[in-house]
């Protein structure tokens, strides 16, 4: 019954608050597992594209509404700004922040890479792992 809940909600739009219903009607111990399990995922996005008449604070807010219905962690890494010039480089096969190392968008793009590279201090692993 689980099964075919999950496989339905592929083609559907069951929400993920149906599937954990689902197990813990049937289930209960699979349950805890399982809310355990997800939410030990963490998850990161990048808007991209970004728009100036986009709501700046865009990211967060969708940060805070998966963070408390989804069941896991969700991190919003950054924005990246629109710029025409990119599918440019794209045809041309050159790196964007390479020939416009000046843009918001190449700013963009660096901020997230660092955070994605950056070293993490002992703190934020013992963090991670509670």
């Amino acid at each position: 019954k689980i099964k075919a809940l999950v496989i339905e909600a592929v083609h559907s739009e069951t929400a993920a608050v149906d599937i954990f219903d689902a197990v813990a009607q049937h289930d209960p111990g699979r349950e805890v597992f399982l809310r355990e399990a997800i939410g030990r995922c963490r998850f990161y996005f990048i808007l991209n594209q970004f728009r100036r008449r986009m709501d700046p604070l865009l990211g967060e807010k969708m940060t805070s509404v998966c963070n408390r219905h989804f069941y896991s962690q969700f991190h919003f890494l950054g924005k990246v700004t629109y710029d025409e010039r990119v599918s440019d480089t794209v045809v041309e096969r050159t790196l964007f922040s390479m020939q416009y190392p000046d843009t918001a968008t190449s700013a963009d793009l660096a901020s997230i890479v660092d955070q994605l590279t950056r070293k993490k201090t002992v703190t934020e692993r013992l963090c991670e792992v509670s």
